[in-house]
């Protein structure tokens, strides 16, 4: 979250940021890993997709420095999801309304430097 935070920081003059929270990656009641700060089930209804999106916002504004941006939810029946690949987590830069960067899936393959990459190989076109 520390690297999110500073790319948000330091492209936020180029760029806006959103997160889409999606289905979660490890609830307890599937896939649940041991070292997993929050202990979420598998969301059943929107109420519960919000519910859960609040523990990001509270990591995002709560630990120093504190960094903000709109968080929405995807619809329960996983929209954005299956349309953007974006599960567990993808980076994507929207110039124009053209996808123009897809980071790999993450979290193995969407290193936060990839994109920080993009972002100073192109500023000067921004």
């Amino acid at each position: 979250m520390r690297k999110f935070k500073d790319m948000i920081r330091n492209y936020c003059d180029l760029a806006d940021f959103v997160i889409v929270y999606i289905k979660e990656s490890h609830p307890v009641d599937e896939w649940a890993v041991n070292n997993n700060k929050f202990t979420t089930r598998q969301h059943q209804s929107l109420a519960d997709r919000s519910k859960a999106s609040d523990n990001l916002v509270t990591e995002m504004t709560q630990y120093p420095p504190p960094v903000t941006c709109p968080v929405v939810l995807d619809t329960m029946d996983d929209e954005a999801c299956r349309c953007y690949g974006g599960s567990p987590d993808r980076f994507y830069v929207i110039l124009n309304d053209v996808v123009v960067y897809q980071s790999g899936m993450g979290p193995m393959f969407s290193p936060l430097g990839d994109v920080e990459i993009w972002f100073a190989a192109h500023m000067k076109t921004l």
